[in-house]
């Protein structure tokens, strides 16, 4: 005769609650993550567009002072480019073979607005209206105008903006850290 052994428990089988709070928990981090980027997707995209125009906008000043040519940043409804004059034939020409300072088109739904001296400059609609700003960053360091490009979403009250003064100093506003 053999004898078999069972183990009997009296432990209830299921979830501990420290199980059940711990799922709970990440639930919420997951939700809470998919809620911030649906509501702010728009606006990290005016963020980032502001960021990349202040960066590349100095790094155009900088190449502007070490190769001793006066370089224009043009700014229109829908992007922006850079030019470079060429001082021979004394007018502006597009800088194309620049992966940085290539022309740039802003994504769907941004807006970008550009006061001069503190006058709000009218941008074209379209590409034949040629109603653009420039902003000249001198081989001396100086930024000609004093400028403020502002850049938001179509749908939603933030405004990040980039301020320029003659001295050339950049200073970027943005709603969300204060």
């Amino acid at each position: 005769m053999q004898l078999v052994y069972r183990r009997v428990t009296n432990a209830p089988r299921g979830f501990t609650l420290l199980e059940l709070l711990v799922v709970l928990l990440i639930i919420g981090v997951i939700i809470n993550f998919a809620v911030l980027s649906v509501g702010q997707h728009g606006n990290a995209q005016a963020r980032e567009e502001i960021r990349r125009l202040a960066a590349l906008i100095e790094l155009a000043g900088q190449e502007a002072v070490m190769t001793s040519r006066e370089i224009a940043v043009q700014v229109s409804r829908d992007g922006y480019s850079f030019l470079v004059l060429d001082a021979e034939k004394n007018e502006l020409t597009a800088i194309e073979d620049d992966e940085l300072l290539r022309p740039r088109t802003l994504p769907e739904g941004l807006s970008m607005k550009i006061d001069i001296e503190g006058d709000t400059v009218e941008l074209g609609k379209t590409s034949e209206e040629e109603n653009n700003a420039r902003i000249f960053l001198l081989s001396s360091g100086e930024i000609i105008p004093p400028f403020e490009v502002s850049v938001s979403t179509k749908d939603d009250d933030k405004v990040y903006r980039l301020t320029g003064a003659t001295n050339g100093k950049l200073e970027l506003v943005d709603p969300d850290s204060s």
